[in-house]
Order: structure tokens, then C-alpha cells, then sequence
């Protein structure tokens, strides 16, 4: 069979422009499949480290939450005038100081510290230290007219007395029960205060190995 030259070159130039016309399309498609694939591992990776910083995020926050500054809102009347007073409806925020709870020796008489109490391990009380180990009480409306604040304990009322479920219910309070120490009133903002130090001094016989030098220049409470 015999072929003529147009025939011939029409069958080598014909297939050759389809060929040149299907290689762009077969480069299109690999590019495309290639972009799709790198947007998915880029999409993957970005997930990856948006978990990533919202876990260390909220890992580091309970961490500090728990263990050295927090916030918390008062509720109630046992710590008035000095924490939630009677002209505003609002809660008192306050800024707590949580080495304590890690750091007995740190809790001085006067501070306002958070216990939780041995009746509900569930709820957070707020009152002040009035005794700590080796001071003598003067109750008011306990069981025993003077305590003795045994070893590894403290004495703590609310400055409301009639309004407050503290030491004068619940006894001595260990020490491992304090979880924080209120420093500051930080809202409202109209309130914002730093929470001073009292001690009853007519009350409290103070250990006399008791280092302390500050505690009698303390406002009465």
C-alpha cells in the first residue's frame, strides 16, 4: 500500500498536534492534583497547631489558675464592711494568692485567706486569721470560752460575726485547707482596693515564739 506524501504528512503532523495538545493538559491536571494535595497538608498542619497552642493555653492557664494568681467572686455578708458592703448589690471580685496552699508559713495573722471546710470539701469559705499555732483565743459563742490553737491549725472568723460560719462553729482549721490568700478587691472597679491586714488584739493571747514583730501595729478589727 502506498502512501502520498500529503497523506503521510498529514498522519505524522495530525498525531504530533495532538500530542503537543494533550501534554499541556496532562501538565494542568498534574499541577492541579499537586496544589490540592499541598493546601491539604497545609490545612492539616494549621489544625495541628491551633490544637496544639489551645491546649498548652488552657494547660498553662489551670496551671496558674491553681497554683499562683486567680480570681474569684464573694458571695455574702461575712466578711463586711471590709469585703461586699451593704450600699452596693454588687459582688466583690478579689485577686487571691494561691501560695499558701503550698506554703503555710506564708499565712500571717490579719491576712483573708480561702479554706475550704471540713463539713463540704466542695465549698470555699472566706475569713480572716486571727490565731495561728500557740495563740490563745478568745471565742465568741464557741463551745470553749479560750482555745488553744493546736499545731498545724489557725483560728479564722469572718469580720460580720453574726453572719459568719467559721472557727467559732467549726473549731481550729488545718492548715492543709487554706487554698489561697485574698490580696485585693479588684471589682467593681469603684471598689478596687487592697485588703489591709486586722487583728483583734484584746482577743488573742499570740504565741510567744511568735516572730511576728508586725502584728501589733495592725489596725483593730
Amino acid at each position: 500500500m502506498m502512501l502520498c506524501r500529503q497523506c503521510t504528512r498529514r498522519l505524522i503532523f495530525g498525531h504530533s498536534r495532538k500530542i503537543e495538545n494533550f501534554k499541556p493538559n496532562l501538565i494542568i491536571s498534574r499541577s492541579f492534583r499537586s496544589s490540592l494535595y499541598t493546601e491539604e497538608i497545609f490545612n492539616w498542619k494549621t489544625s495541628c497547631d491551633v490544637a496544639f497552642y489551645s491546649v498548652f493555653f488552657f494547660c498553662g492557664f489551670y496551671y496558674v489558675d491553681n497554683k499562683f494568681l486567680s480570681v474569684t467572686a464573694v458571695s455574702g455578708r461575712s466578711m463586711q464592711p471590709t469585703i461586699n458592703p451593704d450600699d452596693l448589690p454588687q459582688k466583690d471580685w478579689v485577686f487571691l494568692d494561691r501560695r499558701p496552699q503550698w506554703n503555710h508559713k506564708s499565712v500571717q495573722r490579719g491576712d483573708i485567706v480561702t479554706f475550704k471546710t471540713t463539713r463540704d470539701p466542695n465549698s470555699i469559705y472566706v475569713k480572716r486569721v486571727v490565731g495561728l499555732e500557740g495563740d490563745i483565743v478568745t471565742t465568741l459563742g464557741y463551745r470553749k470560752r479560750s482555745v488553744l490553737v493546736p499545731a498545724g491549725h489557725c483560728w479564722l472568723e469572718g469580720d460580720n460575726h453574726l453572719a459568719s460560719d467559721d472557727s467559732n462553729k467549726f473549731g481550729p482549721i488545718p492548715m492543709g485547707l487554706i487554698t489561697a490568700r485574698a490580696t485585693h478587691v479588684i471589682y467593681p472597679v469603684t471598689r478596687w482596693q487592697h485588703l489591709p491586714r486586722k487583728f483583734p488584739h484584746s482577743r488573742v493571747k499570740i504565741n510567744p515564739g511568735c516572730n511576728d514583730d508586725q502584728v501589733w501595729d495592725l489596725e483593730q478589727v
